[in-house]
């Protein structure tokens, strides 16, 4: 990729660092795929069999059988969402739609852990920038009164931005804090919210 002027070696190398965190993010959201849709087919087989015999198996539920039908109902969700989005949408309208899903699967957090990923409304005030006023952000660092995190939008046009390694102030930040599972991170990556704003002088 060719970078654009702006970018200094520490930006070029902040870039590089997304990007190979979306790949791990990837690998690890799709082997979790793969995971979910195995366990869910022996979950399957194993309830047939015990039918087959003739039986119930109370415990069950005590073997962490409802977290999985938990996480593939959550996962299944998300994938149908993304695939059945209407076309023509601004990405406000899209990141409402995005927030009701994310609210129905209990996503909603008044504050971010670290290393998860979020998406949430923000606006900044520092002129001559440009901010996304829906990021999708993996936080790397917490501070007295700002966050620290990879954009993962600013990947489809880093020529706006110094690096992608952003900071959020605390008192930008106009909504809760929904998450996103790594598993998840793709298909959210194709929601069209990414909305870059020009504050001018």
């Amino acid at each position: 990729m060719k970078f654009p002027r702006r970018m200094d070696a520490g930006a070029r190398n902040d870039f590089g660092v997304m990007q190979a965190l979306k790949g791990f993010i990837s690998r690890l959201g799709k082997a979790s795929e793969v995971r979910i849709q195995r366990l869910k087919d022996q979950f399957t087989t194993l309830i047939d069999r015990i039918k087959g015999a003739g039986g119930d198996h109370p415990s069950l539920t005590d073997t962490g059988l409802d977290d999985l039908q938990k996480e593939t109902d959550e996962f299944y969700a998300v994938k149908n969402f993304v695939e059945k989005l209407p076309a023509g949408l601004t990405p406000p309208q899209y990141f409402n739609l995005s927030l009701e899903l994310l609210r129905k699967l209990g996503r909603a957090n008044t504050s971010m852990s670290l290393n998860k990923i979020y998406t949430f409304m923000y606006t900044a005030k520092t002129k001559g920038k440009y901010y996304d006023v829906y990021p999708v952000v993996t936080m790397t660092s917490v501070h007295s009164t700002f966050y620290r995190g990879f954009n993962f939008h600013w990947e489809r046009a880093p020529e706006y931005v110094e690096s992608v390694h952003r900071t959020y102030s605390f008192f930008g930040v106009r909504s809760k804090f929904y998450e996103i599972k790594p598993h998840e991170l793709e298909y959210f990556l194709q929601i069209p919210t990414f909305l870059p704003i020009f504050i001018s002088q």
